[in-house]
């Protein structure tokens, strides 16, 4: 139950220094490496969604005109053309996307694993060859009645830890605890559909993030992350993998990048 190794992560936390804007890798992601993405929504005006829709499939289309705000249907968007981009880098190819019995998408050949969060202006994508990854980006906006959020669906533990926090704190606490978890439940392909009582993070401010305790039928070897996407966010990465190296970029989609990669 180990953190990953880490290599040209995040530096700063909430700057773009961390985040360096890149191209899509060409390639599948070597072995034992994972690729964070980060695309900045707010960036995106209407011209920039009118050019990236060309990208998208019918089904895709059909979602995204669902949306009625346009700050949803640009977030979606973002996300599907960003992962088709990164896929197509990767894979040399136009992906063939499928998805599970939880609505998780994921490559057709399992060539390439990754999975995809959205909260505001933040999309992040992580990408890995041979395991499955699990990332969750929340905005630290206010949420009511979150004690009793926490106390109705984490673990024992986990609500001893998040009941002993002040006002000011509970929410950073929450959210650690809430995306940390999320990034696990992702990571092993069932979403929320895992009972989040079933096992524990670590939720203090300033401890490392890790597995506390696990289901009897589940792997200990593993990774958890935080990180640190933009300032107001907090975010998680998650697989069952130990001894990764992770690394963080920028995906831009806009000024006037538009068309098929």
């Amino acid at each position: 139950m180990s953190s990953a190794a880490l290599q040209d992560v995040d530096p700063a936390p909430g700057g773009d220094a961390g985040w360096p804007r890149r191209e899509p890798v060409a390639g599948v992601p070597a072995p034992g490496l994972v690729q964070c993405w980060r695309i900045v929504v707010s960036s995106l005006d209407p011209a920039d969604l009118g050019g990236l829709s060309q990208d998208l499939d019918p089904l895709e289309h059909a979602r995204a005109g669902r949306f009625h705000r346009f700050e949803d249907r640009r977030r979606f968007i973002a996300g599907r053309v960003g992962i088709r981009r990164l896929l197509s880098a990767a894979l040399g190819s136009a992906p063939v996307l499928s998805s599970d019995g939880f609505g998780k998408p994921f490559c057709a050949d399992r060539s390439v694993e990754f999975n995809i969060s959205h909260s505001g202006d933040v999309v992040l994508v992580a990408l890995a060859a041979g395991f499955q990854v699990g990332i969750d980006v929340e905005r630290q906006d206010p949420i009511s009645d979150m004690a009793a959020t926490w106390r109705r669906n984490f673990h024992p533990g986990e609500v001893a830890e998040l009941d002993r926090l002040d006002k000011d704190e509970a929410l950073f606490g929450f959210l650690r605890c809430w995306t940390r978890k999320e990034a696990v439940s992702k990571a092993l392909g069932v979403g929320l559909s895992m009972a989040l009582d079933s096992f524990q993070v670590s939720t203090r401010a300033g401890e490392p993030p890790r597995l506390l305790t696990l289901p009897p039928d589940m792997d200990t070897r593993w990774s958890l992350r935080d990180l640190h996407p933009a300032a107001g966010y907090t975010a998680a990465f998650a697989a069952p993998v130990q001894d990764l190296t992770i690394t963080c970029a920028t995906l831009d989609l806009g000024n006037g990048r538009r068309g098929r990669p």
